[in-house]
């Protein structure tokens, strides 16, 4: 992995009102930590620090950092950065030695198309990176990950990786990676009686009765009361006296 170059000066103020002016002039806030050395606040080049990132080693690429007349190999040991524009805020680097070990994460990179998702599964991403141990130099750029095998339910785990070079996995060998898990399909309820919601009769609307209805109900209309002729007594007659 090759080095890229990077400038930095002794930061002479600390506090958040200065970090704010610092970011306005096209520099952020740094602190360099070394192994026997005090932490020492650093400022550094928004854009230099941009352009060390941009490469294929990202976060883990191995730095050159220039303070004064004194070079020293550093990578970035934290990075901050605005939640929501994504600028760069503040940076962690520490000094390390190119002969030694040390831990990093690593990100995954998928390859291949799996069958499963040929078939309406979905990918599903376990872990994004994964945390390893070797020398500075021998940190790789992604870890790849073939998914041409995998079937809806198969998966990917840490022990089914090919990773070449003295280069030990820092993580369980039986962790899943990725997986292919079917798709969901939401099965919608019927209805309960208490949401079946019927629209209210208005008063004196009339209802559109069906044809056939309208037959039932004339068959079976009952037949006119005939009317009763109301009949009187016959009125008793007087007897003469």
């Amino acid at each position: 992995m090759e080095k890229v170059n990077l400038e930095a000066k002794i930061r002479e103020k600390v506090g958040k009102g200065s970090s704010g002016r610092l970011r306005r002039t096209g520099y952020i806030p740094a602190v360099l930590y070394g192994e026997k050395e005090e932490p020492q606040p650093l400022i550094v080049n928004t854009k230099d620090l941009e352009k060390a990132l941009s490469t294929e080693a990202g976060e883990n690429v191995i730095i050159s950092l220039k303070v004064g007349d004194r070079p020293r190999t550093v990578i970035v040991k934290e990075l901050q950065t605005d939640p929501v524009r994504g600028d760069l805020l503040h940076v962690d680097l520490c000094q390390i030695s190119l002969r030694e070990k040390l831990k990093a994460a690593v990100p995954i990179e998928v390859r291949g198309e799996a069958p499963g998702v040929k078939e309406g599964g979905i990918l599903q991403y376990r872990l994004r990176e994964i945390e390893v141990e070797c020398l500075p130099t021998e940190i790789p750029e992604s870890i790849p990950v073939d998914i041409g095998g995998l079937g809806i339910g198969d998966s990917l785990h840490i022990k089914d990786l090919k990773i070449t070079g003295d280069i030990k996995i820092l993580v369980d060998k039986e962790e899943t990676v990725v997986s292919i898990v079917p798709p969901t399909v939401e099965e919608v309820a019927p209805p309960t009686p208490e949401e079946v919601v019927t629209e209210p009769e208005v008063i004196g609307e009339e209802k559109e009765v069906p044809p056939e209805e309208v037959g039932e109900a004339k068959e079976a209309k009952p037949p006119a009361k005939e009317e009763k002729k109301s009949e009187k007594a016959p009125k008793a007659k007087e007897k003469k006296k």
